[in-house]
């Protein structure tokens, strides 16, 4: 009975399943107690409320599952570490949103349902139709609007000194958030996008015959040696050797 919360109700509890329970309880070292951090799952689920994907909520409370199991070993440390994840997930997750009240309203029973469910597969199994019916309400297409406009002001001024730092400022994000946004949204991380988009830019000018330290200037690069170095490691070659290449064959680069 005392172990009915781990191994379900309506079945007996067999020798066989003491034998993952003994090594359960002696697992719980600092190692595992740290691979099960509540705060670290709490990121990770705010990040997948927040871009409001069921695929990477799912993941995060199946580890949860296995994890905190293993880690707390006991039912009420158990329900604790749940508890504590839900409640920093949903307090990062408000303090971004405008209703944050309504919010809290809504959610918070996500919080205190946990202690009321008997057995572990409830506890997860409820977990995930409460987050899913969440993210369904969540309207991911405001994230849409903001890497399109994130976009379409890099396309437009990536010429000037532009860092990650200062678009999160812009767009009210979290800098590092905002990294994994637009990576997941563009496929490459801010830094390399930018750096392409210059490159690409100044092939243009290069095959139009203008000096190399111009046209380092002129897609944002004020140091040419760093420009050089970058045009080398996306065009495969110098910008000078590209430029007569380009002007040899007469204005296309093949």
């Amino acid at each position: 009975m005392e172990r009915t919360f781990l191994f379900g109700m309506e079945r007996v509890m067999l020798p066989s399943d003491l034998h993952p329970l003994e090594a359960m309880n002696t697992g719980m070292d600092e190692a595992s107690n740290k691979t099960a951090d509540p705060v670290r799952y709490a990121e990770k689920l705010y990040y997948a409320l927040d871009m409001a994907s069921r695929e990477a909520a799912l993941r995060v409370l199946k580890e949860m599952a296995v994890q905190f199991p293993q880690a707390y070993g006991t039912e009420a440390a158990i329900k604790a570490a749940f508890a504590q994840t839900f409640t920093l997930a949903l307090n990062k997750y408000v303090a971004g949103q405008d209703q944050s009240r309504a919010v809290l309203e809504d959610h918070s029973s996500l919080i205190t349902d946990v202690y009321a469910y008997s057995t572990l597969g409830e506890l997860v199994d409820h977990s995930v139709e409460h987050i899913l019916q969440w993210i369904g309400q969540t309207d991911s297409g405001g994230k849409e609007i903001i890497m399109k406009q994130m976009l379409d002001f890099i396309h437009s001024h990536y010429n000037e000194n532009l860092r990650l730092e200062l678009l999160a400022d812009m767009f009210n994000y979290n800098s590092g958030y905002l990294g994994k946004l637009f990576k997941s949204h563009t496929g490459e991380a801010f830094n390399a996008y930018l750096d392409k988009l210059r490159i690409e830019r100044a092939r243009e000018l290069l095959a139009q015959g203008i000096k190399v330290h111009q046209v380092a200037g002129r897609v944002g690069y004020a140091n040419a040696d760093y420009f050089h170095s970058k045009f080398k490691k996306y065009a495969g070659m110098s910008p000078s050797s590209y430029r007569n290449r380009v002007q040899k064959n007469g204005g296309t680069d093949g």
